[in-house]
């Protein structure tokens, strides 16, 4: 169990959740396996857009439609549901590697 804190411009919010998510040896794990052993940044760079945009789509949180942008942040609504999945917290820890 561990807390997530979301800073908004006027509103903090502090959430406990009980979503499973081991953060240093999925990124570790990732780097080596992506482009990170060699210093290969834009590889690496390349490999999380794909994860986000695959996350996006198997949980059905689209940036909008092919011509319209429309931002689309993980709230603790989608996260606290009882659909809840910690491949949401995915979302925001691959924006912060990319």
């Amino acid at each position: 169990m561990f807390s997530l804190t979301l800073f908004i411009p006027t509103l903090t919010l502090t959430v406990a959740l009980s979503l499973p998510l081991l953060v240093l040896p999925v990124l570790k794990e990732r780097q080596q396996q992506h482009g990170l052993r060699h210093g290969d940044y834009q590889r690496y760079h390349g490999y999380c857009s794909r994860r986000l945009r695959r996350l996006r789509e198997t949980l059905r949180m689209p940036q909008g439609d092919r011509r319209h942008f429309k931002k689309k942040d993980v709230t603790v609504v989608e996260i606290d549901s009882e659909k809840g999945d910690s491949r949401y917290l995915e979302i925001p820890l691959t924006l912060t590697e990319r």
